[in-house]
Order: structure tokens, then C-alpha cells, then sequence
């Protein structure tokens, strides 16, 4: 018998399995709070890359490319 857990899991699973395609930078657009949230520096877009500078002085690009 599936834990009540398991069985959200699993029917949360199904429904996201559904959900339209999105692209690369739609998905980035969705992290980009988070890093507002989780980390203190400076994001802002270049083109089709997240930048990220850090108190620290230290600079990151993220950038999200599909696998097919």
C-alpha cells in the first residue's frame, strides 16, 4: 500500500508529465528568484545567460542548454 506521500508524488509526477515544453530560458527565468533569494550579489541577463556578481568579486555566467 503507497504512503499518502508517495501517492502526491507520484500523481504530481503524472500531472508535470503533461505540462507543455519550455524552453532554456524560460527555465532560467524561473531560477532567477531563487538566486535573488539564496545568494547576496547582483543578477541581471546578457543575452541568454544569467550573470551573477558577488560581494566577493567573483562573476558567474549560467546558461541552460537543452539535451535532446
Amino acid at each position: 500500500m503507497a504512503t499518502k506521500d508517495n501517492s502526491v508524488s507520484e500523481r504530481v509526477m503524472a500531472e508535470a508529465s503533461g505540462e507543455n515544453p519550455f524552453t532554456p530560458c524560460e527555465l532560467l527565468q524561473e531560477i532567477e528568484p531563487l538566486l535573488h533569494t539564496y545568494f547576496l550579489g547582483n543578477f541581471g541577463w546578457n543575452g541568454g545567460a544569467l550573470i551573477g556578481v558577488f560581494p566577493n568579486g567573483q562573476e558567474f555566467r549560467i546558461s541552460v542548454e537543452e539535451i535532446v
